[in-house]
């Protein structure tokens, strides 16, 4: 039963390389990855890797093969980010390797290299805005990362991408007589998606986020909030 219903992620392997000038400008990234996705079929876990591997970093050249392997282990089933953990450790760790090489620190070479709005995607798609450099610039600054460290401690900063689904949805927000708010919503809280609104839903009316009040009515009377998935419920409900 745990096989059958539970199954695991896939196995994979992954050869990375990435090439830079002495000046520590991105020349191009080589990739091959295998998918161990058991039997029973595949999920398409090569053609996202090859997304989710262009896509941290501004490479003007580009070259990746993908592949979903059957074997007769148990058929694979996403856990979180389907394809992502394994391409993500791979980039970074190169990343870091390439960061050496030409004398730069890890964070900031990163930083130099990621995507800005606008920028072409491996896909064709144009990057929208982009919240990662205001991320890694503020995780570099953190004190955690600048101060020294101590005999055989190490400190590292990684960059994770993944791809998230959007769906139309709307909700509802109400002053209460007190001064706070109800935010009336139609997803299912599953993991914490709650507090995400209220904060989202405090900033814009400028009330502190406890008195923020989560209401999920049932499908009769809910704002529509889309199907229960994964990476999705802040993309589609947020802005609503």
């Amino acid at each position: 039963e745990e096989f059958l219903y539970g199954r695991p992620s896939a196995s994979a392997v992954a050869e990375v390389e990435v090439a830079a000038s002495a000046a520590g400008d991105l020349l191009g990234l080589r990739a091959r990855v295998w998918y161990d996705t058991g039997a029973g079929g595949t999920r398409g876990m090569a053609g996202s890797a090859a997304i989710l591997l262009g896509a941290a970093y501004r490479f003007p050249a580009y070259d990746y093969h993908g592949y979903d392997v059957q074997t007769n282990k148990t058929p694979i089933a996403p856990y979180r980010a389907p394809s992502a953990p394994p391409v993500n450790f791979a980039i970074e760790s190169a990343m870091d390797e390439l960061a050496r090489e030409v004398n730069a620190d890890p964070a900031e070479f990163k930083l130099r290299h990621l995507p800005r709005e606008g920028d072409e995607r491996t896909d064709g798609k144009r990057w929208p805005p982009v919240t990662m450099i205001e991320c890694l610039d503020r995780a570099r600054r953190h004190p955690l990362y600048t101060r020294p460290r101590d005999r055989g401690e190490g400190v590292g900063i990684a960059v994770g991408v993944w791809l998230g689904v959007r769906e139309p949805a709307s909700a509802a927000c109400r002053v209460e007589p007190d001064g706070s708010l109800a935010l009336q919503v139609g997803y299912v809280d599953l993991t914490g998606t709650d507090t995400t609104m209220a904060i989202l839903a405090a900033d814009a009316f400028g009330v502190e986020v406890e008195r923020v009040r989560i209401e999920a009515g049932d499908t009769g009377v809910a704002p529509f909030g889309g199907s229960s998935g994964g990476s999705k419920t802040t993309y589609s409900n947020g802005p609503a």
